[in-house]
């Protein structure tokens, strides 16, 4: 299988940064419910991107669930579902599409109440 080996440590943008807070303490606030996506990698990879890290790490501080699907093996190293090693072609983002609707749909759904 191939391997991610390339690194991913990079200057992270601040302002950026500064700007997601406020974007999921505006959520929060308003009792919007919001998920963190990270959509699948072509690569097996054992190495975080430092802005994913990052990300990561903001939404435990708040409390926001992350859906990591970076390592899916309904994805992994199918080339036919990517455009390029970091992208999912039309194909492959219609099938991550349905497979985290479904995925946040089950989160979401309410258990039946006991009679």
């Amino acid at each position: 299988p191939k391997t991610d080996t390339v690194s991913r440590a990079y200057a992270i943008d601040t302002v950026k940064v500064n700007l997601f807070e406020r974007f999921i303490k505006d959520c929060n606030a308003k009792g919007v419910k919001l998920y963190i996506v990270v959509s699948p990698y072509y690569l097996i990879s054992d190495i975080t991107d430092s802005s994913i890290e990052k990300g990561m790490k903001i939404a435990e501080k708040y409390g926001v669930e992350v859906l990591n699907y970076s390592n899916d093996t309904s994805f992994r190293l199918h080339c036919e579902l990517f455009a390029d090693v970091t992208h999912l072609n039309e194909d492959g983002a219609k099938l991550f599409t349905n497979k985290l609707v479904e995925d946040i749909i089950r989160k979401n759904k309410q258990p039946d109440p006991i009679n």
